[in-house]
């Protein structure tokens, strides 16, 4: 997933390979598999991810995106905010 693009762009990109084969980033090193995202009015740097009680945001080139579902590398489909609580993802955190 190519984050500088705009948030349409990506919605769009991720729902046209959304089951299979899938859309992949990856968010420090662990390769993970992105189930559609929602367009938020809110904006963040491409790349940047912010969790919040309201979900996993991340930024795209015109605002962000927050995540549906993730899948990580060998693991089971789930909600995204369940993943991140559970990764502790850190402040230097980014998707590439």
């Amino acid at each position: 997933i190519d984050w500088t693009r705009s948030a349409a762009f990506v919605d769009r990109h991720i729902r046209s390979v959304t089951p299979a084969p899938g859309a992949w980033t990856t968010i420090g090193d662990l390769r993970v598999k992105i189930a559609p995202v929602q367009l938020s009015p809110d904006t963040l740097e491409p790349g940047t991810i912010d969790v919040r009680k309201t979900g996993v945001h991340i930024g795209t080139g015109t605002g962000a995106v927050v995540l549906g579902d993730i899948q990580p590398q060998g693991k089971k489909v789930m909600r995204a905010l369940d993943w991140a609580r559970g990764a502790r993802l850190d402040d230097t955190a980014v998707a590439r």
